[in-house]
């Protein structure tokens, strides 16, 4: 199933409404959660990365990151789509490091985005030093 999505060009679609409605929070939100199902997968995360989804995601993070659902979901998309050395090196590349930070000192008292923006915080810390 995931890999027909793939083919049918999902990924590429998702990544574009990122990049195309940054601001529009409830956009972002819908299409982070898809990239997080995706992102299980893959080929979806080859493609993600390969088509800059990462940059993409971490700037919803970045530009929504008053928005708790919008940074919950961008957290939560970044975990899956970066699984793997080479999408942590990326988040890293893109200022995946910095956004999280930001969104885990705007919403520390929000459970999930703790959570999440937690443990994806610590694995980008990992790969950048190599120990992952």
């Amino acid at each position: 199933m995931y890999q027909r999505v793939v083919d049918a060009g999902a990924v590429e679609l998702l990544v574009d409404c990122l990049r195309d409605l940054n601001t529009n929070s409830t956009a972002c939100h819908q299409a982070c959660r898809a990239l997080a199902y995706l992102g299980r997968h893959e080929a979806a995360r080859c493609k993600a990365i390969d088509c800059s989804g990462v940059k993409a995601l971490v700037n919803c993070l970045r530009l929504n990151r008053m928005d708790k659902d919008a940074c919950h979901k961008a957290c939560w998309a970044l975990g899956n789509v970066t699984f793997g050395k080479d999408g942590q090196l990326k988040a890293i590349a893109c200022g995946g490091v910095e956004a999280l930070v930001d969104c885990l000192q705007l919403h520390r008292a929000e459970n999930e985005i703790c959570d999440y923006g937690s443990w994806l915080l610590s694995i980008l810390a990992l790969a950048e030093h190599g120990d992952c």
